[in-house]
């Protein structure tokens, strides 16, 4: 009985025994079931992203370093002066990336710039030296066709009776006659109203028309004569009245100047071999002698054009008429593609707008929009044209000569 109870006992060991082993050999082949689904789905399983981020974010530095190291240094070709940071660091990028050097730039079809004259280019209006010459001088081709082009009722019968009662005296009495300074004043007064009534436009037309008569050689030396005479004249304003003590005087903007500024931005783009071209709202021979001074040859140089009959200038106007919208009618006509780079005026949207350059106005300093920088819409007034904003440039005080002709 005794050894039929071991025996039992025996045998219930065994089978716990086997039982154990059973259950670790299923418990191991579990573990290594999970552990071998567990790498597969590890090598299935994509990145986080932040692993991803890391890893881009890494090569792109390492990028950057290296295009940095490649990229030549940008070349400041500006003198210091009185541009806005914002846009002496557009003329340089002009400069760099689409001079000569640069790649795509084609000598046979170099970019094109353009720059408004009148009041940007150059301090004050050569167009109104000419016409304030040719009144205080008399020296207008007075003949019956030029008086019908004075509004009958802007004055037109003072200004010729006047004009009638001194102009046979000596021209050193003129200042001392009553008769003199009331057609002085008078005919001022009606290019005021003039321009005040029909607009800029047809004021300036309207002062290139009264040049009829003028062969083109004889009015290239009078620009010359008023140039010579109003950059060495101070800058400032002049008031016409018929005695000193007039209590109703027409005042008009004397003396012109060169822009230091200018005269660098011309050469600069002279020297990297851009297309410069100058539109401005004065008489075509005016701005063509006067555009000499920055190295713009006369075939770039466009102004308010009459017809020639018989050598003679006429009253008849051509197209465009480079005020307003007509400066951006000059541009295609006469360019034929869009430039790069514009530097135009308060009144010069149209201009501005045409292409997709490079775009700066230059306005008077009380004028500047602030935050408009030409890269959004910031501070920007309904209906302009986004462009970068620089302020008027003051007249240098120092008198100037003109160079010699080129």
């Amino acid at each position: 009985m005794v050894i039929m109870k071991f025996y039992a006992l025996g045998m219930c060991r065994s089978v716990y025994l086997l039982f154990a082993l059973m259950f670790a050999a299923v418990s191991a082949g579990q573990c290594a079931a999970r552990d071998a689904a567990s790498l597969l789905l590890a090598k299935r399983r994509p990145r986080s992203s932040k692993s991803y981020r890391l890893r881009g974010a890494s090569k792109s530095k390492a990028e950057n370093k290296k295009a940095v190291k490649a990229e030549a240094p940008r070349v400041r070709r500006l003198a210091p002066g009185r541009w806005r940071p914002e846009a002496a660091e557009a003329l340089e990028n002009v400069l760099n990336d689409y001079g000569e050097g640069t790649a795509g730039y084609d000598p046979g079809d170099p970019p094109a710039v353009v720059i408004s004259w009148d009041d940007v280019a150059v301090t004050n209006r050569i167009g109104d030296a000419i016409f304030h010459k040719l009144v205080t001088d008399a020296e207008f081709k007075f003949d019956d066709e030029f008086w019908e082009l004075i509004p009958l009722h802007f004055g037109r019968l003072k200004i010729k009776a006047g004009y009638n009662e001194f102009h046979s005296r000596p021209r050193s009495v003129w200042e001392k006659n009553a008769f003199y300074r009331m057609y002085r004043k008078e005919f001022f007064r009606c290019r005021r109203s003039v321009c005040g009534e029909y607009g800029g436009k047809d004021c300036a037309l309207w002062t290139a028309r009264l040049l009829k008569g003028f062969t083109e050689n004889e009015l290239r030396l009078y620009v010359r004569d008023v140039m010579d005479a109003e950059l060495k004249r101070p800058v400032g304003i002049e008031r016409i009245g018929t005695a000193l003590e007039d209590p109703d005087p027409v005042e008009i903007p004397v003396g012109l100047r060169l822009i230091p500024e200018m005269s660098d931005l011309f050469a600069k783009l002279k020297e990297k071999g851009f297309d410069v071209w100058v539109f401005g709202s004065s008489n075509q021979w005016a701005v063509e002698e006067m555009a000499l001074e920055y190295g713009v040859h006369r075939s770039r140089s466009v102004g308010l054009r009459t017809k020639v009959v018989n050598g003679q200038l006429s009253s008849i106007p051509l197209l465009p008429i480079t005020v307003g919208p007509g400066k951006a009618e000059a541009a295609a006509m006469f360019i034929g593609r869009a430039p790069v780079l514009i530097i135009g005026g308060p009144d010069d949207d149209e201009l501005l707008s045409y292409g997709r350059g490079t775009r700066v106005r230059v306005v008077s300093a009380q004028n500047i929009l602030p935050g408009f920088d030409g890269a959004g819409p910031a501070g920007a007034s309904p209906g302009r044209v986004r462009a970068i904003e620089q302020p008027q440039f003051s007249p240098i005080r120092a008198p100037q000569s003109r160079k010699q002709e080129l």
